[in-house]
């Protein structure tokens, strides 16, 4: 099976470490596997320091830049033609929302998009929030799966429209 994954900066956080455990096992079962990212950080060179092969996006990163999107999601979707995974594995936010949209425009057959957590619960402006709600509900309407890393992850979004059984909790670490 032909996977990769997606996230957008390539630090070494919390997401970037699930993304780094998720690439480095699934190859070791014996899949072929990819990691799309924000260029230049400690998750790719770790990455290709375990023989994942890594396609980095130059100007992908955590602030909104609208060219730069549109880059990014003209990359990715590129990238994802001419690819053909049979999987794509999007994670955090913006890939969440620039992947999966070129995901389905590309014709992925199963778009799996995980929630660490909602960015409309962190501090912001109310018109901010309201926003990132909306795209928060087309990155999932988007994804044929969506994992929540914890009961609260999914009770954020269970009650919003068409969503309910696009959603598990697969909890870090399982």
């Amino acid at each position: 099976m032909k996977i990769i994954y997606g996230i957008t900066k390539s630090n070494f956080g919390g997401a970037q470490r699930y993304v780094f455990d998720l690439a480095t096992e699934t190859q070791k079962a014996g899949h072929e596997v990819a990691v799309i990212c924000g260029a230049g950080g400690v998750l790719v060179e770790k990455l290709k320091e375990n023989g994942i092969r890594v396609i980095e996006i130059e100007g992908m990163k955590r602030d909104i830049s609208l060219i730069d999107e549109f880059r990014s999601l003209h990359f990715i979707f590129r990238t994802l033609y001419k690819e053909r995974p049979d999987v794509f594995h999007t994670n955090s936010s913006k890939m969440g929302g620039l992947g999966n949209i070129a995901a389905r425009l590309a014709g992925v057959k199963k778009i799996i998009f995980t929630g660490h957590g909602w960015a409309f619960n962190e501090p912001r402006l109310e018109w901010q929030k309201v926003l990132i709600k909306f795209l928060a509900w087309l990155t999932i309407l988007l994804s044929h799966k969506t994992i929540c890393v914890s009961e609260k992850t999914k009770r954020d979004v269970v009650g919003w429209p068409f969503v309910k059984n696009k959603l598990v909790v697969i909890h870090n670490g399982i």
